[in-house]
């Protein structure tokens, strides 16, 4: 067979013997959705004649790229062209008006609907408070009546005459009434369901009736010129490429404690509003990016200028010391910028017009513009591996409506053993953050994505996973263990003064860490905490306990414990417990300046 593909977008003039056929109606064969577009393939089966053929697809979703568009396909045939045409929409004036007329007899339905519910719901109110006023009645007689018993006697009697014959006439008249009421109330909510039932029915229809939006103004369509020597069946695939659709991933993570092993279920969690409907569609999902583009960008060149002194910017403050100036200080202000066209280009920026109609006790300074904030950057499975990409296609075939609604696939389940060891920034959160440090030994590519975290079958947290290339290590956050504790202890400061010309001050900080392991196996933890950085040549900081020498980074102390310490003073500890042990961490520095000058975060 030979394949010929031409993306025209020219209309035909010859008149083929024709076949038309709707894109709905063609079986999804595959789609491949990206991070932000899909590529879907569509069957299309035609009976040619000898001859030139035309075959036609129509109702193309509104979310296509024209210049995607490209036909394959088996048997006998030539395809000599492939045309894609967007018009405006023909549309049939007694289908349009007959749907109007349904909307507007809908409408007029819905209408009477909802002034029927409206009537019921005040029935209803109705109706509670008439049982309220004959229930207070009755608790009102069941308790005497009043606070006494001569109120209680003039009440009953009131009723009717002997206080015997008045209480049974009342307790008649309370069941008679009681069971009219319930009667009523029955019958109101039952014709309630009733209009709910009616109304919810309109309104399906209504938006039955309503137009597609793919169906709105454009009628969208594929014309394919196919060239036979002899009559034959050929079946093609139309690809074509759609934006509004994208996935991103998902993950749970299960960690089994006892076992020390973990599993990931890998998901892809695909969205679209295409304007069409993936039918039963065989789903691939690309790690591609078509939108960063093919090449890298050119870098241009980087030069520097002087840049010209800011032009002054008035500001006008309001205060007692204004108001009680008053006049004089509008005055000299005006006359401090009053000379030349400067002035006149200054007094056209104010709101009220010239410098002499300001209102009193205001104040002009002028003062540099702020710097402006800089602009935003704008904006089982199989694998198949490309030069630059990765594809997992699903085993099991799904239908995504174009509702925008999320729907999850599985991509894959894996099953990794991760060395487990705890971290915590005491100073920040006393608590211990426990970390699985895994090897993707898989040939799945782990995307960016949020990740919901389950210990031995528990929810405990939810984080998210970097980019992990296959045979590559991460680690992975699995929130707070209880069981080893962290107590970050209030810091004793001591203050000397040193020398009678220098005059010096020298304060003592003392930090203790403490942490105890509950667990009934031994674990390794990092600790992290800092000695604070000099950023004037009058302060200087030294290091105490652990005490590094110059040019010395890392450590080992008398307990056994790595410290490691960095440009920035931040110290990490790297500290092995037993299990029912408890460890001790001291931290001291000494902080020395000028007595004369206060430090600010210390």
């Amino acid at each position: 067979m030979e394949n010929v593909l031409h993306s025209d977008t020219s209309s035909a003039t010859t008149k083929h013997i024709a076949a038309s056929v709707e894109a709905p109606n063609c079986p999804v064969h595959s789609v491949v959705v990206y991070t932000d577009r899909a590529e879907v393939c569509r069957t299309v089966k035609a009976d040619l004649q000898r001859g030139e053929n035309e075959v036609t697809v129509r109702r193309l979703p509104p979310a296509i790229d024209q210049d995607s568009i490209r036909v394959e396909g088996s048997g006998g045939a030539i395809i000599t062209e492939v045309t894609y045409s967007c018009r405006a929409k023909e549309e049939n004036e007694e289908e349009v008006a007959g749907a109007d007329a349904r909307r507007a007899e809908l409408k007029k339905q819905e209408d009477e609907l909802l002034q029927r519910e409206e009537a019921l719901k005040l029935a209803n109110e109705r109706i509670n408070k008439q049982r309220d006023v004959l229930t207070g009645l009755s608790n009102h007689i069941a308790n005497g009546g009043g606070k006494n018993m001569e109120d209680s006697g003039s009440f009953v009697s009131a009723l009717g005459g002997e206080t015997l014959h008045g209480v049974t006439r009342f307790f008649e008249l309370h069941r008679i009434q009681s069971e009219r009421l319930d009667s009523s109330l029955r019958d109101v909510e039952s014709e309630m369901k009733q209009v709910e039932s009616e109304l919810k029915a309109v309104r399906a229809n209504l938006q039955q009736l309503m137009p597609r939006p793919e169906d709105a103004d454009f009628c969208r369509e594929v014309k394919i010129v196919l060239e036979a020597e002899h009559g034959m069946h050929v079946q093609l695939q139309l690809y074509y490429v759609v934006t509004h659709a994208s996935w991103i991933p998902r993950y749970d993570l299960r960690v089994f404690s006892k076992d020390k092993k973990i599993q990931i279920n890998y998901f892809g969690v695909i969205q679209q509003s295409t304007g069409e409907d993936w039918e039963n569609a065989k789903l691939s999902l690309s790690t591609a990016m078509p939108s960063v583009g093919g090449s890298p960008p050119d870098l241009p060149t980087h030069t520097l200028h002087i840049k010209p002194p800011p032009s002054p910017t008035l500001l006008y403050k309001r205060g007692k010391k204004e108001r009680a100036v008053g006049s004089a200080k509008s005055k000299r202000a005006s006359e401090r910028f009053s000379t030349g066209e400067e002035d006149e280009a200054m007094n056209s920026e104010l709101a009220g017009g010239s410098f002499g109609e300001l209102e009193e006790g205001l104040d002009i300074e002028a003062v540099s513009p702020s710097t402006p904030p800089p602009q935003l950057a704008q904006p089982t499975v199989e694998v198949k591996h490309s030069i630059i990409s990765t594809a997992y296609e699903i085993a099991r075939r799904s239908t995504i409506k174009s509702d925008s609604a999320a729907q999850k696939v599985t991509v894959a389940l894996l099953h990794l053993k991760p060395s487990f060891e705890y971290e915590t920034v005491p100073k920040l959160a006393a608590h211990a953050f426990l970390k699985a440090r895994v090897k993707n030994e898989s040939e799945f590519a782990l995307l960016e994505g949020p990740a919901n975290v389950f210990l031995d079958n528990n929810f405990v947290s939810k984080t998210s996973l970097k980019p992990v290339s296959p045979k590559e290590e991460f680690d992975c956050s699995l929130g707070v263990d209880p069981s080893v504790r962290v107590t970050y202890k209030p810091a004793k400061k001591f203050r000397q003064q040193h020398g009678i010309l220098t005059n010096k001050t020298v304060t003592k900080v003392e930090q203790h860490i403490e942490i105890k392991n509950t667990r009934q196996d031994s674990c390794r933890i990092k600790v992290t905490d800092q000695v604070p950085l000099s950023s004037d040549d009058k302060i200087k900081v030294t290091s105490v306990e652990p005490e590094f020498r110059r040019g010395e980074k890392s450590k080992t102390l008398s307990d056994g414990s790595q410290v490691v310490i960095s440009k920035t003073h931040i110290l990490e500890w790297m500290v092995d417990i037993e299990a029912g042990k408890s460890h001790m961490i001291k931290l001291q520095y000494n902080v020395e300046h000028p007595s004369s000058e206060t430090i600010s975060g210390l």
